[in-house]
C-alpha cells in the first residue's frame, strides 16, 4: 500500500502546483484586462484589442487546459484508491 500511498500523494503535490498556476494565470489575465484598458484609454485600440481578443482567448485556452489536468488528476487519485481495494 505504501506504493499506493506515495502515488497519491505525488497527484495531490501535483494538482496543488496546479492550483497555484491556476491562479497565477487568473491574475496574468485580470493583469491583461487592466493594460487593454490603459492602451484603450491611450487611444492605442489596436494594441487593446491584440490583448482583449487574442491575448485573452490563449488565457482562457490555458485555463481551460490546468482545470483538465486537475480533474484527470483527480481521477488518477480515484484509481490509486480503488487499487488500494483491489479494483473492486
Amino acid at each position: 500500500m505504501t506504493a499506493l500511498d506515495d502515488l497519491q500523494a505525488g497527484a495531490h503535490t501535483a494538482r496543488a502546483g496546479l492550483d497555484d498556476s491556476l491562479a497565477a494565470v487568473a491574475d496574468l489575465d485580470k493583469s491583461t484586462e487592466d493594460v487593454a484598458g490603459q492602451f484603450a484609454a491611450l487611444g492605442q485600440e489596436s494594441s487593446a484589442q491584440i490583448l482583449t481578443q487574442g491575448a485573452a482567448v490563449r488565457l482562457a485556452t490555458v485555463q481551460e487546459m490546468l482545470a483538465n489536468a486537475q480533474r484527470e488528476l483527480d481521477t488518477f487519485v480515484d484509481d490509486c484508491e480503488r487499487a488500494k481495494g483491489g479494483g473492486g
